[in-house]
């Protein structure tokens, strides 16, 4: 199920950190009932299952400020895609409820309000889809790094990662269709230089504190085969950390 969460902000011009994933994944995993993890391993068979993805905050006006790393924010609403998978063994609860909560992302102790919370329609599912990613996605490989775009490992690796997910969330294995290929627009990579053109880092706080940078990549993509690995990809989020906001599309 995807969502559309609407932030007022309150105090005008208000500052967050670059880096909001950390704090932002903990208040939608408090109030959604689930622990978002942090894997020390980039092992995709040690990947726990990731109950919710979203995607980066859509701001129409802000200003960067790369010398103190944080977001000035000019609009006077911030908009957030939430996505949770359908039901299957450990659902988190629905985000209907979390109308007037408040979100404390500002640097100076300055909260955010949720003031709407909006269910949206899911595509109509097919076994060839397009989407644009509306989050970095972060794909471990097996050598302790992160796959980059035009990584020949690349969609066996998120096929892997799919079907241990769809195992975990539903207790059983995809019926007899475990058929899933993820290839990125090859146009889009050549006009930017590769791979290494589409690389976002984005920096973490893990569990002992000391920061972890996290090198996913945005750009158009195409899946491939079972829809229901597809749907699961959607609302749960592409590659890994989808709790902490990362390989959400749309």
């Amino acid at each position: 199920m995807r969502y559309r969460m609407t932030f007022r902000v309150p105090v005008p011009r208000t500052r967050i950190p670059l880096s909001y994933n950390g704090a932002l994944s903990a208040h939608l995993a408090e109030w959604l009932g689930v622990i978002p993890p942090l894997p020390d391993s980039h092992d995709p068979a040690s990947m726990p299952f990731d109950h919710f993805v979203f995607s980066r905050l859509v701001i129409k006006s802000k200003i960067v400020d790369m010398k103190s790393l944080t977001i000035k924010l000019l609009s006077p609403t911030v908009v957030l895609y939430l996505g949770i998978p359908e039901a299957g063994g450990d659902n988190p609860r629905s985000p209907s409820a979390l109308l007037g909560r408040e979100v404390l992302l500002g640097t100076e102790g300055q909260n955010l309000l949720i003031e709407r919370v909006e269910s949206l329609p899911p595509p109509i599912w097919s076994r060839r889809m397009n989407f644009r990613m509306l989050s970095p996605t972060a794909v471990p490989g097996p050598d302790g790094t992160w796959l980059r775009a035009d990584d020949a490992r690349l969609s066996e690796t998120i096929r892997l990662l799919l079907l241990n997910r769809y195992r975990s969330h539903f207790n059983h294995s995809p019926s007899v269709d475990e058929e899933l290929t993820a290839v990125v627009d090859p146009t889009y990579l050549s006009q930017r230089g590769g791979g290494a053109g589409v690389v976002k880092r984005v920096r973490l706080n893990a569990s002992g504190g000391e920061p972890r940078d996290v090198h996913g990549f945005v750009c158009p993509i195409t899946l491939r085969g079972n829809p229901r690995l597809i749907a699961l990809a959607y609302d749960s989020g592409l590659g890994t950390l989808g709790m902490l906001g990362f390989g959400m599309m749309g």
